[in-house]
């Protein structure tokens, strides 16, 4: 028994004694930290460009409390932007203080962005990062290993945009404009492709033909790169209306915007009156001013042609038919392609890098062609072998044509009107304008410019033929246009009945223009125009 009570007592003194050499043995390590309280900013080069509108940067440390300042340093770098143009250091230091006996810095590193007027492309960042800190028993960073907070990251927002050219090359636009000889607003489109700082337009900015191109330089401002001037590199490609050959010139420099999506043209329509003293020179008619918006933003590298091809109305064998349209490719056209196999069209038309391309093929439907209906494909390649197909469906039927007035409704026509008399004003001449058509009981309403004037509207009666409902007579009495903007009162009327063929797809409408003088109706010019679908 006293064996056993020794035993013991021996065995609790030794495990005494181990654990009293163990806490002889174990030393703890205190590591403590200064880091900086946020990391990551936005800085607007607008808003944060004032006083009282700064970035603030604070410093924390997980220490004891110090009896002294601790002075944290630090190291300012910059990528894509520069110190006394991108941004400005508004502290006095470049250096956090954490007082005595606090955990936290009162007095925040302030830095503040300048709002210049350059856009930037590149992404523009500020690292400030702590270098050292006055008291080095305290670890830079959060952590042992790996310490984190140690750097802050500013990236500054620019207030431009930073588009850039690219977003005009292969864009699409819509204007608004207006033109001195009629005093007359209107609207229209156009079409641009960018190489370097030349710049293509297409459309039909002088609000008289839609093929019209013309090339033209962009002089960037320095102070605000994107915004500046266009210029004409030269004269734009000359149209011709039947009679006359017209093009642009610049007016004036015109403008553009980059970042508010926008340009602004003065153009002087021109032609050659042939049967003036000098059947060569060229002359003002009328200036156009207009104001464009991007509407289809482009972008880097080539595209698709593009453009309309208009449709055939119903056929029959050994009947001709016209596959017609206008195609468009800034980088230039290569060829056009115009296929059907079972009504054996097969035809290529080589083209020579032209950006317009007026389509007008006829063909003669084979007499053993079957009823039905006919896929005709039309490709139009560019330089860059890019490429666009157009589809047109062509039915044939023995009987032939079937159609009546009503093929008119909701149509977008053609007018192509020839001013045949006028009070001497101006010579006789010939123009084309796009209109819209809509079929009311026995009548069609005839809405668009079609005076070459202004925009109105003209009803229509339709009478057809006893015989063949394909084709009648088109006649009214008058229609009253109310007051212009230039004061003066104007009315149509009918001087002789026109004609109508829904197979051929034509209206042909013959109208006198008057206006009123002293209660009294005055002529001012007759026009005999045609209509097409």
């Amino acid at each position: 028994m006293k064996n056993i009570k020794f035993f013991l007592s021996l065995s609790i003194l030794v495990m005494f004694a181990s654990c009293k050499d163990d806490d002889n043995l174990t030393t703890d390590i205190v590591s403590e930290f200064v880091f900086l309280a946020e990391t990551s900013f936005s800085m607007n080069e607008l808003t944060n460009s004032t006083a009282g509108n700064e970035i603030e940067i604070h410093a924390q440390m997980l220490a004891e409390a110090r009896t002294q300042d601790v002075v944290i340093n630090l190291e300012i770098t910059a990528t894509n932007a520069a110190e006394g143009t991108d941004f400005e250091i508004v502290s006095t230091s470049n250096t956090i203080v954490i007082p005595a006996g606090s955990f936290t810095s009162t007095e925040a590193f302030k830095i503040r962005a300048i709002n210049n007027l350059v856009s930037s492309i590149d992404q523009r960042f500020i690292n400030i990062s702590i270098s050292s800190v006055s008291d080095s028993s305290i670890r830079i960073g959060k952590g042992i290993t790996n310490p984190a907070d140690a750097v802050a990251i500013i990236e500054i927002v620019d207030d431009e945009c930073s588009d850039d050219l690219s977003l005009f090359n292969n864009a699409a636009w819509d204007f608004a404009g207006s033109n001195t000889f009629y005093y007359s607003d209107y609207t229209g489109s156009f079409t641009t492709s960018i190489d370097g700082e030349t710049m293509a337009i297409i459309g039909d900015i002088g609000n008289y033909d839609l093929g019209i191109s013309v090339i033209t330089t962009l002089i960037p401002n320095p102070s605000a790169p994107t915004t500046g001037t266009i210029i004409f590199a030269g004269a734009s490609t000359i149209g011709n209306d039947g009679t006359y050959d017209y093009r642009w010139v610049l007016t004036e420099e015109g403008t553009y915007d980059i970042c508010a999506k926008t340009i602004q043209l003065s153009v002087t329509l021109q032609y050659i009156d042939i049967y003036g003293p000098d059947p060569t020179a060229w002359i003002d008619w009328y200036i156009s001013n207009i104001n464009a918006t991007l509407t289809t933003p482009g972008g880097t590298g080539p595209a698709a042609p593009t453009g309309t091809v208009a449709e055939v109305l119903p056929t029959a064998p050994d009947e001709v038919i016209t596959i017609s349209g206008d195609l468009m490719d800034v980088q230039g056209l290569s060829e056009v392609t115009i296929n059907n196999v079972d009504l054996g069209i097969n035809q290529t038309i080589p083209l020579a890098g032209e950006m317009t391309y007026a389509l007008s093929e006829m063909f003669t439907i084979p007499s053993a062609a079957l009823e039905g209906d006919y896929n005709i494909e039309i490709v139009a390649t560019n330089i860059e072998s890019l490429f666009t197909t157009f589809t047109v469906v062509v039915t044939v039927s023995s009987a032939g044509c079937t159609l009546d007035y009503n093929v008119f409704d909701n149509a977008n026509l053609t007018a192509n009107a020839s001013v045949t008399e006028t009070d001497g004003t101006f010579a006789p001449y010939t123009f084309s304008m796009p209109v819209t058509a809509t079929i009311v009981n026995d009548s069609i309403k005839i809405q668009g410019d079609f005076l070459d004037f202004f925009a109105t509207e003209l009803t229509v009666n339709l009478i057809p033929d006893m015989n063949d409902s394909t084709i009648g007579t088109t006649t009214f009495t008058a229609e009253d246009l109310g007051i212009h903007t230039d004061g003066f009162h104007y009315r149509l009327i009918n001087p002789a009945d026109g004609t109508y063929d829904a197979c051929e797809g034509k209206l042909i409408i013959n109208y006198t223009i008057e206006y009123e003088d002293a209660g009294n109706w005055v002529f001012y010019y007759k026009t005999e125009t045609e209509f097409n679908l």
